[in-house]
């Protein structure tokens, strides 16, 4: 398993496609942090990327999938697991 503190911390907007990521940091100011934890994007969590085209992404949280713009994936830090 991945050791979370070395492995590398990126943007959720940098993420590859197929690839699973573990939630680390949420920036930004409390109504966008809530909304981005409203959506299932929590610290700690685990997402994977499903599609990413023009910016916007599909991901795929617990047993749902949910689509997000480049504006929130750049808020949303995350390292790769698995």
């Amino acid at each position: 398993m991945t050791n979370l503190n070395s492995a590398p911390r990126i943007t959720l907007s940098h993420g590859e496609i197929g690839k699973t990521y573990q939630v680390v940091k949420i920036a930004g100011r409390d109504e966008t942090i809530k909304h981005i934890n409203d959506l299932g994007l929590i610290m700690d969590s685990t997402v994977t990327l499903v599609n990413s085209a023009a910016g916007n992404m599909i991901l795929n949280i617990k047993e749902a999938r949910i689509g997000i713009g480049k504006d929130l994936a750049d808020k949303v830090t995350v390292v790769e697991v698995g």
